[in-house]
């Protein structure tokens, strides 16, 4: 597909995805302090842990956790993903499959919380390959989105 993007686009595309990836580097960082990435820290903050007092996620809140996050999380891969979409790398194909891949992260990241909270520790799995799925999606649409913008030589035939 061909673009007309001028200097100033170019600027927006990339400085709204390096945004997103900032804010979801400090999403990381925040599960980080809460659970450590351990198994058994994740488990204790949907399930709760009698030991330390701490108490399983209501559904008001599992609710209120899911909905700004299946809002929020997909603003912050759309606009890699839409420009990756653009791009000459690799088929129409592979790029919608690494695309799709993006959104099914989402959905089974925020899906296994409901499993956690009200199944059992096999959703573990489930939010850790969700959480995968994102995160590659995520990074590689964005990396092929910067390196395509800024990188003319994949734009021969094109007017930018």
């Amino acid at each position: 597909m061909t673009t007309n993007l001028n200097m100033a686009q170019r600027w927006l595309f990339s400085a709204l995805i390096l945004s997103m990836l900032i804010g979801y580097v400090f999403a990381v960082l925040q599960i980080y302090a809460t659970s450590g990435f351990t198994p058994s820290a994740v488990l204790d903050h949907f399930q709760g842990n009698e030991a330390e007092m701490m108490f399983a996620m209501e559904f008001g809140q599992l609710v209120k956790l899911s909905h700004i996050h299946m809002l929020g999380m997909p603003l912050i891969l759309t606009p890699a993903a839409w420009v990756f979409a653009q791009t000459n790398f690799f088929t129409p194909h592979k790029r919608g499959v690494v695309i799709a891949l993006g959104y099914l992260g989402i959905a089974l990241d925020i899906g296994a919380w409901w499993g956690l909270v009200y199944g059992g520790p096999f959703f573990l799995l489930i939010l850790f390959a969700g959480g995968a799925l994102l995160a590659f999606s995520l990074l590689s649409s964005s990396f092929y989105s910067i390196r395509w913008l800024w990188n003319d030589s994949y734009h021969k035939g094109e007017q930018l």
